[in-house]
């Protein structure tokens, strides 16, 4: 299954962050649990699934890893669109 991150307005940094979490919740993981995987506070987690930083590239990557998932990211000059695609079985 693909989740995918939008962005949707100019008042919000980066919409959408559902996407994040709902793979976090589809693992059945909490947000500690995911913390202690991508070796990030919890703190962070939270401000991540709040909205409240737009991630880089890297941290994508890092997140995708933890989650299980590949990171898919749109041709362009911003994050418009992010996709987490669970690996393969």
């Amino acid at each position: 299954m693909d989740t995918v991150l939008t962005r949707s307005n100019t008042a919000t940094r980066f919409v959408g962050i559902t996407a994040f979490y709902d793979r976090r919740v589809a693992l059945g993981l909490s947000v500690a649990e995911l913390a202690d995987r991508a070796m990030m506070t919890e703190d962070e987690i939270e401000c991540i699934e709040e909205g409240g930083t737009a991630p880089t590239v890297a941290l994508l990557r890092r997140l995708a890893a933890a989650l299980e998932a590949d990171v898919r990211l749109a041709s362009g000059h911003d994050l418009g669109s992010v996709r987490f695609e669970a690996h393969a079985a």
